[in-house]
């Protein structure tokens, strides 16, 4: 298979006055692909190609509410090309396809309300938005009701709400508090049925209509690998040790909240846990361009998993990543310059 992409974008900043400014942007997208792949067992042979093409853009509006306050509002539309599938299924095999030679482009349209502020004399700054993106074709993996047979569909409509927070302080001369929060909702908004290979793959071939027989209605579930979480808590110390080598101590606290692997939403294998881990850094800064460090991360040892994916395509086996262990380092470095 192949495939070339051009594009090309502009974008303008306009200030209607010394508080307002609209920034626009246009982008023109041109996508083409080919493909010449036999099917799984050399069954069928797709000689495809195709091409699709989409002008997107953004429009922002910044107003300055005060001297260090600025609000923004900004829509913006995205474009992500279609293509073609490696493995799909057949019509005329016992049961109808969900997994088609060519997949449809996803496109996304995206709204955002924020504020950006400086206070207490500029020593803190915190930064607020609230975004909801809904999409259109949105591209997932599936699985087809013909065995050892899967690739990339289309989900018609889904969205995403949120909310991002961070802020920034200094605590002291030498003390930096900074943290990130993000809270995140999604949902498949249209009915659409998708087969999940955890429950199908005990049925094999000539089976294939008891295989589409366990399709699934989606819609009200979580689309896949969104924490519903995360957070990011850092405190930095900067000072001097009593020899006068400069010294840099970082706290760092993450949590990452559960989220669902797939959009089948399966319990038994698509629930991914959160886990919070604690991290450790103390920087030593020596004459002669020389830096010594000492690392402690995952200091708590939390057996948490990064994340997990099950096979689409033949026995559903569910791999899992897990976060690295404790880990506790010594590094060494030295500038050339």
């Amino acid at each position: 298979p192949s495939r070339e992409s051009k594009s090309v974008y502009i974008q303008t900043t306009y200030s209607f006055s010394d508080t307002f400014r609209l920034i626009s942007g246009l982008r023109y997208s041109d996508d083409t692909f080919k493909t010449n792949v036999a099917n799984f067992f050399n069954a069928d042979v797709f000689d495809g190609q195709g091409s699709g093409d989409k002008v997107t853009g953004r429009v922002t509006g910044e107003f300055d509410v005060a001297d260090e306050t600025m609000f923004y509002a900004s829509f913006t539309t995205g474009y992500k090309p279609g293509g073609t599938n490696l493995t799909y299924g057949f019509f005329d095999d016992n049961a109808p396809p969900m997994v088609f030679q060519k997949f449809e482009p996803e496109t996304v349209d995206s709204m955002e309300f924020g504020l950006k502020t400086d206070f207490n004399d500029g020593k803190a700054r915190a930064n607020i938005a609230v975004f909801s993106y809904d999409y259109e074709n949105l591209q997932f993996q599936a699985t087809d009701p013909d065995p050892y047979r899967g690739g990339v569909a289309n989900i018609p409509n889904s969205e995403m709400d949120g909310v991002e927070i961070e802020f920034t302080a200094l605590l002291g001369d030498s003390i930096t508090f900074d943290m990130n929060l993000g809270f995140i909702d999604t949902e498949v908004t249209s009915e659409y049925e998708v087969l999940d290979n955890v429950l199908a793959y005990q049925y094999f071939f000539e089976e294939e209509q008891e295989r589409y027989d366990l399709r699934e209605d989606v819609k009200g579930n979580m689309l896949a690998k969104t924490p519903e979480f995360t957070a990011d808590a850092t405190l930095t110390y900067e000072g001097e040790l009593a020899s006068g080598n400069p010294i840099n101590v970082i706290l760092q606290f993450i949590k990452r909240g559960e989220f669902m692997q797939r959009v089948s939403n399966n319990p038994s294998v698509d629930t991914v846990p959160e886990y919070q881990i604690f991290n450790l850094t103390v920087g030593i800064d020596f004459p002669n361009n020389m830096d010594l460090d000492f690392l402690l991360l995952n200091a708590t040892d939390e057996n948490g998993v990064n994340s997990s994916m099950t096979d689409v395509f033949g026995v559903a086996a569910t791999g899992i990543e897990l976060i690295p262990p404790r880990q506790v380092m010594t590094r060494l470095s030295y500038n050339f310059w």
